[in-house]
């Protein structure tokens, strides 16, 4: 049986239609005020929602109890703030608590949508596919800028002609999506799983690794190394080549392609936003020190210091204390769990899916070291991924032809 059928009724469907132009808008941000941003792509899920209400299909294997924890925790951590400062604060109330509900309605409706390995497939290569077109057209417009052409409005913005962001606003985050697509790429390619095919793949290994690059983003090259990493430890055999595959042409292009580029070095190093980095680290440690169990309260940080920790696990304990560290590792760590089993227990010709997914997972992990990427929404469309393979690992078969464990990466 083919994986993709072009004729295929669901593929024309509203559910499928509102779900392309989400993971489309999903690489894009609004800038509100000083330190709120608007996703245009949440709209999509919002009319998902009032399509598909009340058929929403609930699959209790994809969700985990530390996810379900979420929302009491946060809910005391505004109640901690309440009490703490006598209100909570809107940024508190729509960017952490309401940004939450989205995330959560968001992976229900992946999880409603993915109900068989044809759909699972077709998800992440649309979402590889809208990430591989931002990044072309964030690459082409740093290029024009480089080569003395004009700075496109709004692409690459703030740092136009320095660092690549895209429509995201935010270059270390568009980094983190532009390298989990580059990873799922790099361990699926040549697969019947391959999330990027044909001409499409060679030009992903094209635009990919290169406006990763030029994203400047140590904490998106962190985690993809990490996620490289994991996958060795799983599959020593695949995690090795796939290694070697990225190594090998890294040690040779970067040194060449940083030497024409204007303040590289500056712009690689920034040892000011390292001190900073380390100062807002320590500020956070130190605030749950002094509230070790229940923390400051759901927004507290951002409001007392006016910047965010830019590190998850310590945003985490500065604002919800040791519980909320507790819950977010519980959280992190079940849906590896869930990865892992499902990767031994799904027919051979998923292993390579799964392993990619696993590492995909555990870049999003390393990344947040370096950012707050809990609310990165190619990490929740990951989870629900991870959440419907381990669904079918339970109660499905596959209809996609057999692929060899051992296979190379190419």
């Amino acid at each position: 049986m083919a994986i993709a059928d072009p004729q295929a009724g669901w593929r024309r469907s509203l559910h499928a239609l509102l779900l392309t132009a989400y993971l489309m808008a999903m690489p894009i941000q609004i800038m509100w005020g000083a330190t709120r941003q608007l996703a245009p792509a949440d709209l999509f899920i919002v009319a998902y929602l009032v399509v598909r209400l009340p058929r929403l299909r609930h699959v209790p294997a994809a969700w985990t109890n530390w996810l379900l924890a979420m929302v009491p925790l946060f809910g005391f951590g505004m109640l901690v703030a309440i009490v703490k400062t006598g209100e909570i604060t809107s940024y508190a109330l729509l960017q952490k608590g309401v940004g939450l509900l989205v995330l959560l309605a968001t992976f229900a409706c992946f999880v409603d949508f993915m109900r068989d390995w044809e759909r699972i497939l077709w998800v992440l290569r649309v979402f590889a596919a809208a990430v591989l077109l931002h990044a072309a057209v964030a690459l082409a417009a740093q290029v024009l800028v480089y080569v003395g052409g004009p700075t496109l409005p709004l692409i690459n913005q703030p740092w136009p002609g320095d660092r690549i962001s895209g429509l995201l606003l935010d270059a270390n985050a568009f980094g983190g999506l532009t390298g989990l697509a580059l990873l799922l790429h790099h361990l699926t390619v040549g697969t019947p799983s391959a999330v990027l095919r044909g001409h499409l793949a060679w030009i992903g290994y094209l635009v990919l690794p290169l406006t990763l690059l030029l994203t400047f983003s140590r904490s998106s090259w962190i985690g993809f190394t990490t996620g490289l990493l994991v996958v060795t430890l799983v599959r020593p055999r695949i995690g090795g080549r796939a290694l070697l595959w990225v190594v090998a042409p890294v040690a040779v292009v970067v040194p060449l392609l940083l030497t024409q580029i204007p303040n590289s070095l500056a712009l690689v190093t920034r040892p000011s936003e390292i001190s900073s980095r380390v100062s807002i680290g320590e500020d956070a440690f130190r605030e749950f020190l002094e509230n070790p169990v229940f923390g400051m309260g759901l927004g507290a940080y951002i409001d007392e210091y006016g910047i965010v920790v830019h590190n998850t696990a310590l945003w985490f304990l500065s604002d919800l204390g040791g519980i909320g560290l507790a819950v977010f590792v519980g959280f992190a760590l079940s849906y590896g769990v869930k990865l892992l089993v499902a990767q031994r227990t799904v027919p051979v010709e998923h292993h390579r899916l799964l392993l990619a997914l696993l590492g995909g997972h555990a870049l999003m992990c390393g990344l947040s070291f370096g950012i707050e990427a809990f609310y990165q929404r190619h990490w929740w469309l990951l989870l629900a991924v991870a959440g419907a393979c381990f669904d079918m690992a339970r109660t499905r078969s596959s209809p996609v032809p057999v692929l060899r464990d051992d296979a190379v990466v190419r």
